[in-house]
Order: structure tokens, then C-alpha cells, then sequence
């Protein structure tokens, strides 16, 4: 039996970052981040503007937190090639248009609908791009 022979790591081995993929992890790191402050002035504001129901809105407002908090860990997974993080990543951007898009047609509010929506978009074109497709679509032995 044969010994299998592994290359020691250098930097040449290591695969460059397009710019495509540092952008969408710096941007959703922004976006997830921003989530979590959003839940945190919603927690705040709901123990000062006592709400027809407390414990409904402290749960929007934890959810936003969490959410946030998962966005950024992704993010930082997406940063170091962990190929499973895009996937879900891909998902939140797609559940994030219809919320745009009932912020702006619906609710009256383009000031926040429309930078979702954009956002959005950007971040599904940045995922999805030929360059990071070409690096996040190997496949590892």
C-alpha cells in the first residue's frame, strides 16, 4: 500500500479571496450587526413606550437580536471558506425581499424598504457570483 503524500500548507495553496466574497462578508457582517442594534432600541423602547403587550414585543425584539447575531456568525464562517455558510446566507437574503418590498408597497415606508431591497439583491449577486462560486463549489477529499 501506497502512502498517501500530503502537501505542507503554503501561501500559494491557500486560494485567493475575490473581492466579490470580501464585500458580501464585510456587508453581511454590517447587515447582521445592524439587526442587533434594531433589536436592541425595540427591547429598549418597549420597556420605556409600554406596549399593549410586553412580552410580544420583547420577543420581536430578542428574535431581531438573534437573528443578528446568527448573520454575523455566518458572515464570519463565509470569511474563512467554511463552503456550508453560503447556503443559509442565500436563504435569510430571500426571506429579506418580501419584507422589503411590504415595507415599501404595503407599509408606506421606502426609507427602510428600499435599502433592504437593495442590500438584498446585492448580497444574493455577490453570493452567487463566478468568482465565488468558482472558489465556494470545490470540492474537497
Amino acid at each position: 500500500m501506497g502512502a498517501e503524500t500530503t502537501e505542507p500548507v503554503t501561501p500559494e495553496s491557500i486560494p485567493a479571496h475575490p473581492i466579490q466574497l470580501t464585500m458580501a462578508w464585510l456587508l453581511l457582517l454590517f447587515e447582521g450587526a445592524a439587526a442587533v442594534v434594531a433589536g436592541g432600541v425595540w427591547a429598549l423602547r418597549s420597556l420605556i413606550d409600554h406596549p399593549q403587550s410586553l412580552g410580544a414585543s420583547l420577543a420581536g425584539a430578542a428574535f431581531a437580536i438573534i437573528t443578528g447575531a446568527v448573520i454575523c456568525r455566518l458572515a464570519l464562517s463565509l470569511r474563512v471558506l467554511q463552503i456550508w455558510s453560503r447556503s443559509p446566507l442565500i436563504t435569510v437574503q430571500i426571506l429579506l425581499l418580501p419584507v422589503g418590498f411590504a415595507l415599501i408597497a404595503q407599509g408606506n415606508n421606502p426609507t427602510y424598504g428600499v435599502p433592504i431591497l437593495a442590500v438584498a439583491i446585492l448580497l444574493m449577486y455577490l453570493l452567487l457570483c463566478k468568482p465565488v462560486s468558482l472558489l465556494l463549489d470545490r470540492h474537497f477529499d
